[in-house]
């Protein structure tokens, strides 16, 4: 790996470590309640107080930021590290089974496929209900498809190599062939997916609350804050662009680690 490649890989990984850490303590040091209720500090702009200004009740807008992160960004992380997990578990065992198994896990990612990704998670989210947890839960259920494919086709090109036959004629366990020799091989390209597709869960959680699903009252996520601030965005506009603006943070943080972690990974497969 490059100098350049290490250089820009560690600000990366710097800029998402940070982006962590605000959003666990930044719920410990919010400078006001952000379930505290001020008719009288209704929709105030951003002033010395209220840095990025007051919603429809009063309540500070810049507090419910910091106190909404952990729900959305550990929420977008739980459902991309248990879509990697689902779908590298099942296209890793179909590729290296075969047979009838192979052929019922690549049936239903079919179906799954056949529907529009985003109205697959609407659909979903309505018949659970509303609330963050129905939302993860949804987005889990769609969301491990394409690492399902990938992983089946990363696995059905690298077991026919010589290395995993000799270990096969050898007579290593099927599990020790997948864990020591196939797993490692697909587990970079797979990584990059699930940090890309952190920004991807991100920007559909903060798309559910404007369909009247998305969480529900008390939890704050900055979708739900958008959605709340949607009625008085001409009048207050900072009720929307603040928890945009944050959105947009943690979206590009976790874009530009997938991008140097697949420039550094594909950089060393070029390298070998």
């Amino acid at each position: 790996m490059r100098n350049n490649t290490k250089k820009s890989l560690l600000f990366a990984g710097i800029f998402v470590a940070a982006v962590l850490l605000v959003s666990v303590v930044g719920q410990f040091i919010t400078p006001n309640n952000p379930q505290e209720t001020k008719l009288a500090h209704s929709l105030l702009a951003p002033n010395a107080a209220y840095w990025l200004g007051t919603d429809k009740l009063g309540r500070c807008v810049r507090s419910r930021i910091l106190a909404g992160a952990p729900n959305t960004v550990f929420s977008a992380l739980f459902v991309s590290v248990a879509s990697f997990a689902i779908g590298a578990f099942l296209g890793t065992t179909a590729a290296f089974h075969g047979g009838t198994y192979e052929k019922l896990v690549m049936s239903v990612t079919s179906l799954f496929q056949a529907f529009p990704k985003f109205v697959l998670i609407v659909a979903l989210a309505g018949v659970l209900g509303a609330g963050l947890k129905n939302s993860i839960v949804a987005l889990v259920l769609v969301c491990w498809v394409p690492y399902t494919r990938v992983s089946r086709s990363l696995v059905l090109e690298i077991k026919n190599n010589d290395y995993v036959k000799a270990a096969q004629i050898c007579g290593a366990p099927p599990v020790t062939v997948l864990c020591r020799y196939i797993l490692p091989n697909i587990v970079g390209p797979l990584l990059v997916m699930c940090m890309l597709d952190v920004g991807s869960v991100i920007l559909s959680l903060a798309s559910l609350p404007y369909l009247g699903l998305g969480s529900a009252k008390p939890a704050i996520e900055w979708g739900s804050m958008m959605s709340e601030a949607k009625q008085s965005m001409l009048q207050a506009p900072w009720g929307v662009i603040f928890p945009g603006i944050a959105i947009f943070i943690i979206v590009s943080a976790f874009n530009l680690f997938a991008e140097k972690l697949s420039e550094s990974f594909y950089g060393v497969c070029e390298k070998n």
